[in-house]
């Protein structure tokens, strides 16, 4: 069993086709409202730094923070 707070490792995912759409579609209207709730998310980690860049390049806008995100236990368990 993986510690509480061991922050690498595997686990396999199985979502329900339901929470796919939930978590793609229904969450987000729009690109716009996407882009803000992955700012959103970094802060909920308790992010102090999140970066927004344009690779219009590669066609992607990449969002980087330093937050804590969710431990190995969290993902396997929750």
């Amino acid at each position: 069993m993986a510690e509480p707070n061991e922050r690498s490792g595997t686990a396999r995912l199985r979502p329900r086709a339901r929470l796919v759409g939930l978590l793609g579609e229904d969450l987000t209207s729009d690109e716009p409202v996407a882009v803000v709730e992955l700012v959103k998310n970094a802060y909920d980690a308790d992010a102090s730094k999140v970066c927004v860049s344009f690779d219009s390049a590669q066609s992607r806008i990449v969002v980087e923070d330093d937050g804590h995100g969710m431990d190995l236990d969290t993902v396997r368990t929750a």
